[in-house]
């Protein structure tokens, strides 16, 4: 018997509204059976590509494997198992006082590496950095795990079916929304790395959003890459882009997006 789920629970599932379960349903994106009653009972399985999260996706392909060995392609933890600076230096679980009026663990931010250089004014305190961030032992650990944590906002199906295409094979978890308030309460309790913004969205959606995610203290050091329409650049859309560090033109891949933040890091780094 083929499990089913109903399309509200499906909708948080993958974080968009029941009307775009509904919409997927009538284009044959997703499968679904319809009760006597005339409501949709949508298979499981065909949902797996518009998960918000790749929890379920993992637990088919990897054989319902525990968090404690959520490992990716390159041998580094996935960004669910980071454990932050305070919690690295803390004693018997006991978070020191001066860790707590720091703004790393003010801002609950995942790397302390990227908040060290807005300095003591800031609110940084910096109480165990003995060394320089390239000599420290907890920014090895962790460095790796950089642009790994994705949030992506679109509505677009056939973007969220392409970057989540062979998404197994990468060292990416991405959460998709459709919505700003969900995309804020994704940041809030996922602190991401990368923001991909789908620019086919509503034009004062995406000016808003991409302003507020530029002067959002909880993402220090995080990207924003907008997603243009095919045979577009981002500058031909009139919208304010001065806080996208890159553009890329549909169709993406999950390959491109790769792509796309290596040429950044490089730049970063020269």
């Amino acid at each position: 018997m083929k499990n089913t789920v109903s399309t509200g629970y499906a909708a948080k599932l993958c974080s968009v509204t029941r009307d775009s379960i509904l919409k997927w349903i009538k284009k044959g994106l997703i499968q679904a059976d319809r009760t006597p009653g005339g409501h949709y009972r949508v298979l499981e399985d065909s949902i797996i590509p518009f998960l918000a999260t790749r929890t379920l996706k993992k637990n088919n392909e990897l054989g319902n494997r525990g968090p404690g060995n959520k490992m990716h392609r390159n041998g580094k933890p996935s960004p669910d198992d980071m454990i932050p600076c305070w919690e690295h230096m803390s004693s018997n679980g006991v978070v020191a006082e001066s860790c707590q009026d720091c703004l790393v663990y003010r801002s609950k931010a995942l790397r302390c590496f990227e908040i060290a250089s807005l300095g003591e004014r800031a609110g940084f305190r910096g109480t165990f950095c003995e060394t320089s961030c390239n000599d420290c032992e907890y920014y090895k650990t962790t460095q790796g795990n950089r642009n790994n944590n994705i949030i992506a906002m679109t509505e677009d199906v056939y973007l969220i079916a392409s970057l989540t295409r062979g998404i197994h094979l990468t060292p990416y978890i991405i959460r998709f929304t459709s919505s700003a308030f969900e995309c804020s309460a994704l940041i809030e309790n996922n602190r991401p790395d990368v923001i991909v913004v789908d620019f086919e969205m509503p034009q004062v959606l995406i000016e808003n959003l991409c302003e507020r995610l530029a002067e959002d203290p909880r993402l220090p050091g995080a990207k924003i890459i907008g997603v243009v329409p095919k045979g577009m650049n981002i500058e031909s859309l009139n919208l304010c882009t001065r806080s996208v560090c890159a553009s890329l033109e549909k169709p993406v891949s999950i390959r491109n997006l790769e792509i796309c933040l290596d040429t950044l890091d490089e730049k970063s780094t020269n």
